[in-house]
């Protein structure tokens, strides 16, 4: 579990992943795609998105660039 800002909800709220993660390239590098889901439980709205998780130092390499 873990929060994250729900587009549905327009706050940060209580989250998990929802099975493995997959890998896809973005403009030629190579991220992790996750499945998140506002958790239920909690009276969270069960919205389900997924996320994109880049590198940090790719991040900070198009930063000094």
């Amino acid at each position: 579990m873990g929060r994250k800002y729900c587009q549905e909800c327009r706050e940060v709220v209580e989250t998990k992943v929802l099975g493995e993660y997959s890998q896809v390239e973005l403009r030629g590098i190579v991220a992790k795609r996750r499945r998140i889901k506002h958790v239920e439980e909690d009276g969270g709205c069960g919205f389900e998105w997924f996320t994109l998780e880049l590198p940090e130092d790719v991040l900070l390499e198009s930063r000094e660039g």
